[in-house]
């Protein structure tokens, strides 16, 4: 079937069901457009709007930032490339295929949420979910938020979140941000150092980072060691020619 726009549209499933424009397909769905795949158990796919609603092993693969959703019940529209998915884990960055993977980007994002919403082509929604850039099921840091706005061309933005290593929540943050891709540099505050020395007993710190513009930047910080008292330091950084 094609879609009004022009743009052709596959499906493959091992039985299918026509109805008017509905098609209800069974057993290892497929719906092929542009460069996404939607795969699931079972698919009823409405191709007068592009509507799908999808259940059971649901992957949406593709695009051009190699986005990977795995989630148990999505309803999405391959137009508008927009949907709503439940109990998902994502990827952007990384290619896979079956239990290989290989990564697309320097900076490549790992996610999860009971609830995520696609708002747009590049933009999603999570909800009670987490990110990191660690390989899951184990990964080594993760950052849980209730609310995480993830803008796939540029940052995820955390609200309410808490920092975790291993498991163990280390920090408490009410608004964060974290990079999704590579780009100019940006200023900002750092996650606080947290730690403990046999030298320098408890430590507390915190540094900034200052874009000058785009040859010179500034980051500076303060430590506070409980045995030994305050360290500062700070970093200038120019390139005025090559």
């Amino acid at each position: 079937p094609s879609s009004l726009t022009g743009d052709e549209v596959t499906i493959r499933a091992i039985s299918q069901e026509k109805v008017g424009p509905v098609f209800k397909l069974h057993g290892q769905a497929e719906i092929h457009y542009r460069t996404y795949i939607l795969y699931a158990d079972e698919v009823t796919y409405d191709s007068s709007s592009g509507e799908a609603k999808a259940d059971g092993h649901v992957v949406l693969d593709g695009g051009p930032n190699d986005e990977h959703i795995e989630a148990s019940h999505a309803v999405y529209n391959i137009r508008k490339e927009t949907g709503h998915f439940e109990n998902v884990t994502g990827t952007t960055g990384i290619k896979v295929r079956g239990s290989r993977t290989a990564l697309t980007s320097s900076n490549p994002f790992v996610f999860t949420g009971k609830v995520v919403d696609k708002t747009a082509p590049d933009h999603y929604i999570v909800t009670d979910g987490t990110v990191t850039t660690c390989e899951l099921p184990r990964p080594k840091w993760v950052f849980d938020a209730r609310r995480v706005s993830v803008d796939v061309q540029g940052n995820a933005t955390l609200y309410n979140s808490t920092f975790r290593i291993r498991g163990v929540p280390i920090l408490y943050l009410p608004f964060a941000t974290h990079p999704v891709q590579r780009e100019v540099r940006a200023p900002g505050f750092l996650i606080p150092s947290i730690g403990q020395s046999s030298t320098k007993g408890t430590v507390l710190g915190e540094s900034a980072f200052l874009v000058i513009n785009r040859s010179m930047d500034v980051h500076v910080g303060a430590e506070y060691f409980s045995k030994r008292g305050w360290s500062q330091r700070g970093e200038f950084r120019a390139q005025p020619s090559e």
